[in-house]
């Protein structure tokens, strides 16, 4: 599935970039059990490895929160924060928003997936362009 993914700057008065910049991936998270594990492992698999991924469970109703639970004790980088009740995809992000640590934010749906080169791809790209928002 080909979607919108995107990246910026979380915080604008930094203008150089380190190899070792922290991306922080926002994940909301409802009923998505179909999806998901393919969408975790494909982050998961990424060759750049310096990041955490934050994952909003908006209240599913499915196994989506059994699953993201897994990722999270098998992976440190992998954080579940749950919501208690489904308050729609822009309360997800915005609680997400504020639990994130990177230098960048990067957003994924649950639905989707990414190759395994895609962190370093755009990550190049902004350093390359000196850019604080990237979209891919």
């Amino acid at each position: 599935m080909n979607c919108l993914q995107s990246i910026s700057r979380a915080h604008r008065e930094t203008p150089a970039l380190k190899v070792a910049d922290l991306i922080s991936i926002l994940l909301p998270v409802y009923n998505a059990q179909q999806f998901l594990e393919d969408c975790l492992r494909s982050i998961q698999h990424q060759s750049y490895r310096n990041f955490e991924v934050v994952m909003v469970d908006d209240g599913s109703t499915d196994s989506s929160p059994r699953i993201l639970s897994e990722f999270a004790q098998q992976d440190s980088r992998f954080r579940v924060l749950p919501l208690s009740k489904n308050g729609g995809i822009v309360a997800a992000l915005n609680h997400g928003l504020k639990n994130c640590h990177g230098e960048w934010i990067a957003r994924m749906d649950a639905d989707d997936t990414w190759s395994e080169d895609h962190l370093e791809n755009i990550l190049h790209f902004a350093q390359m362009g000196n850019y604080e928002f990237v979209s891919a």
